[in-house]
């Protein structure tokens, strides 16, 4: 099985569209996240549209581990992204 990876050019094209409330909280059900503060971090910047350095001046997060957390959760929206796309071509 290939090892999906965080694609930062296809991030930052997309960096001003907000992502679904919704699939937020579903992808933090799949994501292990033990601290509140880097959830509501990240969930200013996918959801609510903050910078990275807002949301983690805003949740008191270090920047760093925002940013692991953040292409964790990226990695984890491209393996359901695959998971989706071969179950709907196998349908």
């Amino acid at each position: 099985m290939s090892k999906v990876r965080f694609n930062s050019k296809s991030f930052k094209k997309n960096k001003d569209k907000k992502m679904n409330k919704e699939l937020f909280e579903l992808l933090c059900l799949i994501c292990v996240m033990h601290s509140y503060k880097m959830k509501n971090a990240l969930e200013d910047y996918c959801v609510t549209g903050f910078s990275r350095k807002e949301a983690c001046r805003r949740n008191n997060v270090f920047l760093s581990n925002f940013s692991l957390k953040l292409k964790h959760l990226h990695n984890t929206l491209e393996v359901v992204n695959k998971i989706k796309k071969i179950a709907t071509e196998e349908s």
